[in-house]
């Protein structure tokens, strides 16, 4: 069930890196700032509301999801996900029950509520939520800048480029203390040549996102060169608004079927 939600989010996880590390100290503080503020208001939101679509473009092919979220703190949730204009997951949890429905299987996994919102959406391609559950978009931060200031849909926002650490590279035995030196400096240039170009649109009052975008070379399955871009978008957006609990009522289509999740280890 898991993996046919995250198919339906198109795969944008790498706008969302990361979990909880210390923020390099020579990154643009106004930048960093703005990314703390963000952090901090979402981690005390006592509910939030939305409509979200995400586009993704790589060469010729494009993909369109969209979708609605609610949640109230601590443990209320419902998720809606659409894929190319059709009907794809549900997730809802109403602090008595879970329940994750995947349309084109027509199946539903059902489990008992938790206490708070459940661990998988510390990943979720969803900002909001995955900030909520508790994680944090700016772990592998290694730079942040403004670098705009504009609107997205009537908010004025303040534009975030991001820059990310590079990954340690392996020891290489055989190698000299010279040799490994000037590999790990060429892995780490091409790394950094070659990083995506991603950045957060948040707002200069709230500090809620309101747009991410990434843009990135790829390649094709047959090894041609591609740009890769992807969009996501925030609208509607309200927060710390009461909330019914028929908000966070689903129930599965009639002929669903309801499957057994495996229990983990």
């Amino acid at each position: 069930m898991r993996n046919d939600s995250r198919r339906a989010g198109v795969a944008a996880a790498v706008l969302a890196v990361g979990a909880a590390a210390a923020l390099p100290a020579r990154a643009d503080k106004a930048g960093m700032d703005a990314l703390r503020k963000m952090l901090g208001t979402y981690r005390n939101l006592k509910s939030y509301q939305d409509s979200w679509t995400r586009a993704v473009e790589s060469g010729n092919r494009r993909e369109a999801a969209s979708g609605s979220l609610r949640v109230a703190m601590p443990n209320k949730f419902l998720l809606t996900i659409d894929h190319n204009g059709k009907p794809a997951v549900v997730l809802a949890g109403d602090g008595k029950r879970t329940i994750s429905y995947v349309d084109h299987r027509k199946q539903y996994a059902q489990e008992p509520g938790q206490k708070r919102l459940p661990a998988q959406f510390l990943t979720s391609d969803h900002p909001a939520l995955r900030m909520m559950a508790g994680g944090i978009l700016t772990s592998d931060v290694e730079d942040a800048r403004i670098v705009e200031k504009t609107t997205v849909n009537g908010a004025p926002v303040q534009v975030v480029k991001l820059a990310f650490r590079v990954p340690p590279r392996p020891k290489d035995k055989k190698k000299t203390s010279a040799e490994q030196a000037k590999a790990e400096k060429e892995f780490a240039d091409a790394i950094r040549k070659n990083q995506p170009d991603v950045r957060y649109y948040i707002g200069v009052s709230d500090g809620l996102m309101y747009r991410n975008e990434m843009n990135a070379n790829g390649q094709t399955r047959d090894g041609k060169a591609v740009k890769v871009t992807v969009r996501q978008d925030f609208r509607n957006i309200r927060v710390n608004q009461a909330l019914a609990a028929s908000v966070f009522s689903f129930r599965p289509p009639s002929g669903a079927k309801r499957v057994t999740v495996k229990a983990k280890g």
